[in-house]
């Protein structure tokens, strides 16, 4: 629907003739004044009490006049003209954000959880469910695992792509938020809590783990079933979780497309495979033998 804001040029001034009427009683009581005898304290009180109502009614009544006939008019043209440039920005971003399948956009990843929390986005995730997370070190997911293991209980399959352990001097150490040792707590963490968890529970899902080699600075979750695709977009400005900014998209809008078929979906395919559950048994597991371990786990246990 084209933009469109109309307001009446101008409008019929029905208050002109009561501002007029109360200025004229303002003339005519300062006149009237006057012969108000000045014998006794009661006639000068009344005088006094005339005097200072004549003043209160000129002078509001006046400047009322005085705004309404020569200021209010242009003060409304340019709030009018405020107002249209207001509503023609908001419906073009509006637009804009609709047409890429921009459903929302979160200052923090606190404001983001506290609207979609991960527990809750896969509640309903089933059997033919696919979860995918692409980042660098995955490590809120990996100390999240709990609602990760509602995935694998529904059935569905959880693909976690995160950055090659082996990769120690990342053009991206200078930048505020990176650290390789990141990596490793998260993978120290799979391989000590989800990986016993997976051999006891035996969940009916299956979990995938692979290596990128990507020095990228964002990541990308997406829940996908049926006919029905949502994904969050994590831009890391810093540590924790304020620096952060989040774009909840359509999966099947044009932005979401572009995350998926030109970046994440390219970082997966050429990844390589390091974990695999299926069917109630690990498949392939060869995260066990990373060496690069042997320190975080020693300073874990001490």
């Amino acid at each position: 629907m084209p933009f469109s804001v109309s307001f009446p040029d101008k409008q019929k001034n029905d208050q002109y003739p009561y501002i007029l009427l109360a200025l004229l009683i303002g003339i005519l009581l300062i006149v009237g004044s006057h012969y108000i005898p000045a014998n006794g304290e009661i006639w000068s009180a009344l005088k006094r009490l005339v005097e200072e109502l004549v003043v209160v009614l000129i002078s509001v009544w006046g400047v009322s006049l005085f705004y309404e006939r020569f200021l209010a008019e242009r003060h409304f043209n340019r709030f009018h003209e405020n107002l249209r440039n207001l509503i023609r920005q908001g419906e073009l971003n509006a637009a804009v954000c609709e047409a890429l399948g921009i459903l929302e956009i979160h200052i923090s990843r606190r404001s983001y959880e506290d609207k979609h929390s991960f527990s809750s986005k896969v509640e309903n995730v089933g059997s033919g469910d696919v979860v995918r997370i692409t980042g660098r070190s995955l490590i809120f997911s990996m100390y999240g695992w709990r609602d990760l293991r509602r995935v694998l209980d529904n059935g569905s399959r959880l693909q976690m792509c995160l950055v090659d352990p082996s990769i120690r001097d990342s053009p991206l150490n200078y930048l505020a938020g990176y650290s390789p040792e990141e990596i490793d707590f998260a993978i120290h963490r799979f391989i000590r809590s989800v990986k016993p968890w997976l051999l006891t529970a035996k969940p009916k899902g299956a979990v995938e783990v692979r290596f990128h080699r990507v020095h990228i600075l964002d990541s990308y979750s997406e829940i996908s079933k049926p006919h029905y695709s949502r994904a969050a977009w994590d831009l890391n400005f810093g540590e924790g979780t304020e620096e952060r900014r989040i774009f909840y998209l359509n999966g099947e809008g044009a932005l979401g497309k572009n995350l998926r078929d030109g970046r994440y979906q390219l970082i997966w395919d050429r990844a390589e495979p390091q974990f695999r559950y299926e069917n109630g048994t690990i498949e392939l597991d060869k995260l066990s033998g990373i060496s690069s371990l042997q320190p975080c786990e020693q300073k874990t246990d001490s």
